[in-house]
């Protein structure tokens, strides 16, 4: 695999991201000659896959032409089999161009969302505002109308959100037609963003703590010290207290859980569409209705409670079963658990 970039620069000013002094500046391209050159040797080499780094791909006019050259080079020789990249976030038609194109060939049959968040307000604290809610409405519409599968990024702990928000956040989703797959991260302090400098917020508008924490992956490992990286986390703020973080990782577990991953995701589609009942009605009732009064509920709380309390704790949950031990990410112990006991859930 490799890391690659055709430009450099990010014209938005988010204040979670760690391009820090390229943020709010020009995109500087490289040389068109030196990109082509670059994929040729990519699949010369037979390169599996490329991690694309520029801040926005699909922002400039020109990435139609890369992506065209990279299908190309991929059809000719079988590499690089995949590339992930950043889509434009302001630039719905070109962005939408480049995942059909990416699509199509394979190299990247699945369009990822950044959205972060669905309300305004919330965007707005991150230095978000300037990306419009509407245009990712745009890109979903099509994206749902091509079939092609989708990723939703989202960061839990913005300051200005609220428990309220962030559940009208995962529901929203829903109303836009995406149902896949909602990738949660947490606000996390990383050491180039405008966010970790000193005096980003007055004292005692956010709460932070240290932990140990998996790398984005599979959401399961094996050894309890495998892949951890230090981060510093904000998990309380002006508008919502450690305490609401605690139900909005409980809620967003069960979410993703349920509907992410299929278990009530067909019986919520056919009471919105069949009755009229709105996807925020249906999982509030699910979630806070009856799985609030279940063994799994406490056992969701407790977990993210001892999280914020005990610095040597992990964030996912231990499992064992067949006389093996692993690690799972919160949603998929929710999961495994709901499906070892399905019957009893569903009556």
């Amino acid at each position: 695999d490799a890391i690659w970039e055709t430009n450099r620069g990010c014209p938005y000013s988010c204040n979670f991201c760690d391009w820090g002094s390229s943020t709010m500046s020009q995109v500087r391209r490289f040389d068109m000659g030196r990109v082509s050159a670059e994929i040729e040797w990519f699949a010369r080499l037979g390169v599996k896959g490329l991690l694309l780094t520029d801040a926005n791909f699909g922002i400039l006019p020109r990435d139609l032409d890369i992506a065209d050259q990279l299908n190309v080079a991929r059809a000719r020789y079988g590499h690089p089999r995949f590339i992930h990249y950043s889509p434009a976030k302001n630039n719905p038609d070109r962005s939408v161009a480049v995942a059909r194109k990416f699509a199509v060939s394979g190299i990247s049959p699945v369009h990822t969302f950044a959205v972060q968040h669905t309300n305004e307000e919330v965007l707005a604290s991150a230095d978000r505002s300037n990306i419009s809610v509407e245009k990712q409405r745009a890109v979903a519409k099509v994206m749902l109308e091509d079939g092609i599968p989708t990723v939703v990024q989202l960061i839990l702990g913005l300051p200005g959100d609220t428990y309220d928000r962030w559940k009208g956040c995962l529901t929203d989703l829903m109303d836009w037609g995406l149902h896949d797959n909602y990738q949660v991260f947490n606000y996390a302090l990383l050491p180039n963003a405008p966010a970790a400098a000193a005096g980003f917020a007055p004292q005692g508008e956010v709460g932070t703590i240290s932990r140990d924490v998996p790398r984005e992956g599979t959401g399961q490992r094996q050894d309890a010290a495998d892949a951890l990286t230090r981060v510093t986390m904000i998990v309380k703020s002006r508008t919502f207290s450690s305490a609401d973080w605690v139900k909005m990782k409980v809620y967003t577990a069960l979410v993703r859980a349920l509907h992410n991953f299929g278990i009530t995701r067909l019986v919520a589609l056919y009471l919105h569409f069949g009755h009229a009942v709105a996807y925020r009605r249906f999982y509030d009732e699910l979630i806070e209705g009856y799985f609030a009064a279940t063994p799994l509920h406490d056992a969701l709380v407790r977990h993210f409670e001892a999280f914020l309390a005990d610095e040597g704790a992990l964030e996912d949950l231990a499992y064992e079963r067949f006389e093996e031990s692993s690690y799972l990410e919160a949603s998929r112990w929710t999961f495994v658990q709901v499906c070892l006991d399905a019957k009893r859930y569903f009556e």
